[in-house]
Protein backbone atom coordinates (compact mmCIF):
# COMPACT_ATOMS: atom_id res chain seq x y z
CA UNK A 1 0.00 0.00 0.00
CA UNK A 2 1.10 3.59 -0.51
CA UNK A 3 1.55 5.18 2.40
CA UNK A 4 0.97 9.27 3.12
CA UNK A 5 3.93 11.33 3.50
CA UNK A 6 6.12 9.29 1.59
CA UNK A 7 8.01 9.70 -1.83
CA UNK A 8 7.00 6.61 -4.15
CA UNK A 9 10.21 5.56 -6.27
CA UNK A 10 9.58 5.35 -9.97
CA UNK A 11 9.70 1.48 -9.69
CA UNK A 12 7.69 0.96 -7.25
CA UNK A 13 4.95 3.37 -9.71
CA UNK A 14 5.33 1.04 -12.62
CA UNK A 15 5.05 -2.23 -9.95
CA UNK A 16 2.01 -0.77 -8.91
CA UNK A 17 0.14 0.15 -12.24
CA UNK A 18 1.05 -3.37 -12.91
CA UNK A 19 -0.07 -4.96 -10.46
CA UNK A 20 -3.58 -3.11 -10.83
CA UNK A 21 -3.73 -4.67 -14.60
CA UNK A 22 -2.60 -7.99 -13.72
CA UNK A 23 -5.59 -7.80 -10.08
CA UNK A 24 -7.86 -6.31 -13.02
CA UNK A 25 -11.14 -8.03 -14.00
CA UNK A 26 -10.95 -8.87 -17.91
CA UNK A 27 -14.11 -6.99 -18.34
CA UNK A 28 -13.11 -3.86 -15.84
CA UNK A 29 -14.96 -0.43 -16.11
CA UNK A 30 -11.98 2.80 -15.71
CA UNK A 31 -12.63 6.10 -15.55
CA UNK A 32 -9.51 8.38 -16.13
CA UNK A 33 -8.44 12.04 -16.43
CA UNK A 34 -6.51 11.74 -20.11
CA UNK A 35 -3.10 12.84 -19.54
CA UNK A 36 -2.19 11.66 -22.39
CA UNK A 37 -3.57 13.61 -25.36
CA UNK A 38 -3.65 16.60 -22.60
CA UNK A 39 -7.74 16.76 -23.58
CA UNK A 40 -8.45 17.41 -19.79
CA UNK A 41 -11.81 15.38 -20.39
CA UNK A 42 -12.17 11.66 -18.84
CA UNK A 43 -11.55 8.73 -21.15
CA UNK A 44 -13.93 5.78 -20.48
CA UNK A 45 -12.03 2.44 -20.70
CA UNK A 46 -14.26 -0.83 -20.50
CA UNK A 47 -11.59 -3.31 -20.65
CA UNK A 48 -8.10 -4.39 -18.93
CA UNK A 49 -6.58 -4.58 -22.02
CA UNK A 50 -8.04 -1.12 -22.24
CA UNK A 51 -6.76 -0.11 -19.58
CA UNK A 52 -3.00 -1.26 -19.70
CA UNK A 53 -2.99 0.51 -23.15
CA UNK A 54 -3.99 3.82 -21.26
CA UNK A 55 -1.25 3.42 -18.63
CA UNK A 56 1.62 2.43 -20.73
CA UNK A 57 0.64 5.36 -23.52
CA UNK A 58 0.97 7.65 -20.03
CA UNK A 59 4.48 6.17 -19.02
CA UNK A 60 5.76 6.47 -22.66
CA UNK A 61 4.68 10.20 -22.34
CA UNK A 62 6.30 10.96 -19.29
CA UNK A 63 9.17 10.28 -17.19
CA UNK A 64 7.94 9.77 -13.62
CA UNK A 65 10.12 11.83 -11.61
CA UNK A 66 8.52 11.44 -8.07
CA UNK A 67 5.24 10.58 -6.61
CA UNK A 68 4.25 12.10 -3.37
CA UNK A 69 1.48 10.61 -1.22
CA UNK A 70 -0.42 12.66 0.42
CA UNK A 71 -3.61 10.54 1.20
CA UNK A 72 -3.66 6.99 1.09
CA UNK A 73 -6.52 3.92 2.54
CA UNK A 74 -7.79 0.66 1.47
CA UNK A 75 -10.08 -1.75 3.16
CA UNK A 76 -11.33 -4.95 1.81
CA UNK A 77 -13.98 -4.39 -1.00
CA UNK A 78 -11.71 -0.61 -1.88
CA UNK A 79 -8.59 1.47 -2.09
CA UNK A 80 -8.28 5.15 -2.77
CA UNK A 81 -4.82 7.26 -2.99
CA UNK A 82 -4.14 11.11 -3.19
CA UNK A 83 -1.47 11.82 -4.80
CA UNK A 84 1.47 14.13 -6.08
CA UNK A 85 3.04 13.42 -9.57
CA UNK A 86 5.97 15.11 -10.37
CA UNK A 87 6.59 14.33 -14.02
CA UNK A 88 9.01 15.24 -17.26
CA UNK A 89 6.65 15.56 -20.40
CA UNK A 90 9.01 13.79 -23.78
CA UNK A 91 6.82 15.71 -25.89
CA UNK A 92 7.42 18.87 -24.37
CA UNK A 93 10.37 18.62 -22.57
CA UNK A 94 8.93 20.18 -19.67
CA UNK A 95 8.78 18.92 -15.89
CA UNK A 96 5.14 19.57 -15.18
CA UNK A 97 3.28 18.74 -11.45
CA UNK A 98 -0.23 17.42 -10.87
CA UNK A 99 -2.54 16.42 -8.36
CA UNK A 100 -4.62 13.55 -8.86
CA UNK A 101 -7.10 11.14 -6.94
CA UNK A 102 -7.78 7.14 -7.95
CA UNK A 103 -10.05 5.14 -6.44
CA UNK A 104 -10.47 1.20 -7.00
CA UNK A 105 -13.18 -1.29 -6.27
CA UNK A 106 -12.47 -4.59 -5.63
CA UNK A 107 -14.59 -7.74 -6.04
CA UNK A 108 -14.66 -10.68 -3.46
CA UNK A 109 -12.23 -12.79 -5.40
CA UNK A 110 -9.96 -10.26 -5.05
CA UNK A 111 -10.38 -8.49 -8.98
CA UNK A 112 -10.45 -4.80 -9.50
CA UNK A 113 -13.79 -4.21 -11.30
CA UNK A 114 -13.80 -0.42 -11.09
CA UNK A 115 -11.41 2.49 -10.83
CA UNK A 116 -11.55 5.83 -11.13
CA UNK A 117 -8.82 8.48 -11.42
CA UNK A 118 -9.41 12.09 -12.17
CA UNK A 119 -6.80 15.31 -11.33
CA UNK A 120 -5.83 18.78 -11.44
CA UNK A 121 -4.23 20.79 -14.70
CA UNK A 122 -0.48 20.17 -14.80
CA UNK A 123 1.69 22.84 -13.49
CA UNK A 124 4.70 23.73 -15.14
CA UNK A 125 8.14 23.35 -13.09
CA UNK A 126 10.77 23.64 -15.93
CA UNK A 127 11.62 23.84 -19.04
CA UNK A 128 13.85 22.12 -20.19
CA UNK A 129 13.25 18.94 -18.45
CA UNK A 130 15.92 17.93 -15.90
CA UNK A 131 19.36 17.55 -17.40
Amino acid sequence: MLEPGRTVPNIKVLNTYDDIVKLAHPEMQTAVRDYVADSGTVVELHTAAEMQAHFMAFFERYDVLSIDVTQSHADDWFFFHELRWTVRDRNRDTVVVHQRAEFAEVSADGRIVAYVGHGVDPVLQHHGGLK
